[in-house]
């Protein structure tokens, strides 16, 4: 039986084939280790993003600085790093604000002359440094004035974080970010807004009126005012056709749409009265301008006989009376309905003529009749009654 063993060569042959398994195994498992600790580090910046974000929608604002590791449920990232929360402090009152002071942009080299995307009014972001020996993006601050913060493209070497030792590296930073679109995505974040589907109630010619004009979002208490061409002056406020706005919104007055027709009148039946160049503040500061102007669709009063009697008509004498109405429009239809004393004729609202004379006590006394006008679709209808005097009746 041959009990040769291994040759040198051949157990030389063996310890470097077990050195390279050992190699690309510990390889192996430094890179299966980094990805598992990058996961769990974006795991956490997004954890961190929904934590701010259940904050902000409870609270009406963003978190400070300081109560930002109270509500993420891990403040470290998988390396052992803070994380690294970066915010627009004018939403730590309210998260509905028009514009923030964070402008993101994504470069795609270190001096980033030619960004690949930029994104405007970022509400906050949150960030892991990742594997690098610190974050290569910014350090934790409450933004208060117009800032851009860079986000590189992977493997960009930069140092873009000048409060850390200087140390140029390829970017690996884990960086997440939420706009003010997204927050108002939320009903409790949402800016003041005029309401696209505000109805304003009609009005009648020469009544009072009152409607409130309603704003959604926003912090209250509402002014409204005019707009200048470029802000809310919420010194004056509109007017017109008898109505005003006040500072809170009420619209109020007596409407006076017509002005060259009787009280009550409109001419062509209607009219539409239109508010425009209206705006609103809230208490943070923020306005905007009604997208679109609100109409008031203004009515006629409807059709009244103002004639209450009608005066004797004497014997021998001549008569002449005008009915007189309000209401309805500017043109009015009228008719009689019974009989007039002889010789007397009624046309166009008027009854005129001599009341004739006879012998002896022969005029039947009253004369009654109905007068009726129409305007606009409306009628109204009066009895009236016509007495004769007749001297030679008792």
């Amino acid at each position: 039986m041959d009990r040769r063993g291994f040759t040198l060569i051949e157990l030389a042959m063996v310890l470097v084939i077990i050195g390279l398994v050992l190699s690309i195994g510990i390889t192996a498992f430094t890179i299966l280790a980094k990805r598992a600790k990058v996961n769990a580090s974006k795991e956490a910046v997004n954890a961190a993003v929904e934590a701010v974000l259940g904050y902000t929608y409870s609270a009406k604002k963003l978190p400070d600085a300081t109560q930002f590791p109270q509500i993420v449920r891990q403040s470290r990232d998988a390396f052992g790093k803070e994380l690294v929360y970066i915010y627009d402090q004018g939403l730590t009152d309210y998260c509905g604000r028009l514009s923030t002071k964070i402008t993101l942009e994504i470069c795609p080299d270190p001096a980033c002359t030619s960004p690949v995307q930029t994104v405007q009014n970022v509400a906050f972001i949150v960030l892991s440094g990742s594997g690098n020996y610190n974050n290569q993006t910014a350090g934790p601050q409450a933004v208060t004035t117009d800032t851009t913060i860079r986000v590189y493209d992977y493997g960009v070497n930069v140092d873009n974080y000048p409060d850390d030792i200087n140390r140029v590296e390829p970017y690996d930073d884990i960086v997440k970010w939420v706009t003010l679109a997204e927050l108002h995505s939320n009903k409790a974040c949402r800016p003041v807004t005029f309401p696209q589907d505000i109805i304003l109630p009609d009005a009648t010619e020469d009544t009072p009126y009152t409607a409130k004009i309603k704003i959604t979002g926003g912090k209250p208490p509402y002014t409204f005012g005019t707009w200048n061409g470029t802000s809310c002056d919420t010194t004056t406020q509109w007017n017109g056709s008898g109505l005003s706005i006040s500072s809170d919104g009420l619209i109020s007055g007596t409407v006076n749409f017509d002005t060259d027709s009787q009280p009550g009148s409109i001419t062509d039946c209607g009219g539409t009265i239109t508010i425009d160049n209206i705006c609103v503040e809230d208490s943070l500061g923020d306005a905007v301008r009604n997208s679109s102007p609100f109409t008031i669709h203004v009515k006629p009063q409807n059709v009244k006989i103002l004639t209450e009697t009608l005066p004797p008509a004497y014997e021998g004498s001549d008569y002449n009376i005008t009915f007189s109405a309000m209401g309805g429009g500017d043109t009015y239809i009228w008719s009689l309905s019974g009989s007039l004393p002889p010789d007397l004729t009624f046309n166009n609202g008027q009854i005129t003529g001599t009341v004739q004379s006879d012998v002896g006590c022969s005029n039947f006394s009253p004369y009654t009749f109905t007068i009726a006008v129409d305007s606009c679709r409306m009628q109204a209808i009066k009895g009236f009654s016509l007495t004769i005097i007749d001297p030679d009746c008792r």
